[in-house]
């Protein structure tokens, strides 16, 4: 069980159901219909890219023990994208394939182009957050209509800041692996710098959430959303446990459609 375990997390499966609870999330607040097809491919296209980015080297993939099930995880990601672009018009497919490439390109080897996004100082964390943004927030209402032109900007936000939040205890974990040209929040601020700041930006998640969501209960579970994050961060320290971000920080997009379906469920009774 141990070694599916870390197999689980190792292939990208996690983070892969992670965005797509967060874009199931999003479409249950706007009420929009995701179809299985749509949500397969945005689920392949995730562990697909996040594992291009682990393993962009051939050498770094030749040294996991699990390499093989990997390719074939990422082949069966490829798979479900492909099976998801077909239905979809000219317009979805250039955002889809846009979003997988964009996250593709943050860990282009060196080697192969001079720059890559992800060595950009500063750009790191926002570049998450807006891969993020796009593929649980624009691409479920892009598919639902032409192009998300009534989407609210306050959603946008809270997401890329939840996002934006939500990365802080990976880096954190990463301060001491991380070159310091990366000019990441904690080796800019500090850990608890970085802390504060992350608390700042929840108060703003929720005065945003507040703004859009116009259901009292999801907005109470915006905000024990942005308190169990709250709580993360405040644990994260550089020295963390094995699966403490790669595992419980990535899961709260999934408490988070879990709660929204729960209570959905108990208001349609």
């Amino acid at each position: 069980m141990k070694a599916l375990f870390r197999f689980y997390i190792l292939s990208s499966i996690h983070v892969g159901g992670a965005v797509l609870a967060l874009a199931k999330a999003t479409a249950l607040v706007l009420k929009i219909p995701m179809s299985i097809q749509f949500q397969g491919a945005l689920f392949g296209m995730t562990v697909t890219g996040y594992n291009c980015i682990k393993y962009g080297y051939a050498h770094q993939l030749l040294k996991t023990k699990n390499a093989l099930g990997i390719k074939l995880v990422s082949g069966l990601g490829v798979l479900l994208t492909l099976n998801g672009i077909f239905p979809l018009n000219t317009e979805r497919v250039v955002l889809l394939l846009s979003m997988g490439l964009l996250t593709v390109s943050y860990g282009i080897p060196k080697l192969v182009v001079p720059i890559n996004l992800r060595s950009s100082k500063g750009l790191k964390i926002f570049l998450v957050a807006l891969v993020w943004v796009g593929s649980t927030v624009f691409l479920p209402v892009a598919y639902a209509t032409s192009m998300p032109n009534s989407l609210s900007p306050a959603l946008v936000v809270s997401h890329f800041i939840f996002v934006l939040v939500a990365t802080l205890p990976f880096e954190i974990r990463d301060l001491q692996q991380d070159p310091s040209s990366l000019g990441t929040w904690p080796q800019l601020l500090g850990v608890g710098g970085t802390k504060v700041r992350g608390y700042g930006l929840l108060v703003v998640f929720v005065l945003l959430e507040s703004h859009h969501l116009k259901d009292t209960g999801q907005l109470i579970i915006s905000g024990v959303i942005a308190i169990l994050l709250g709580v993360f961060l405040a644990f994260s320290r550089k020295n963390q446990s094995t699966y403490y971000s790669s595992f419980w920080v990535e899961s709260i997009p999934i408490v988070w459609w879990v709660l929204l379906v729960l209570y959905e469920s108990s208001t349609t009774q």
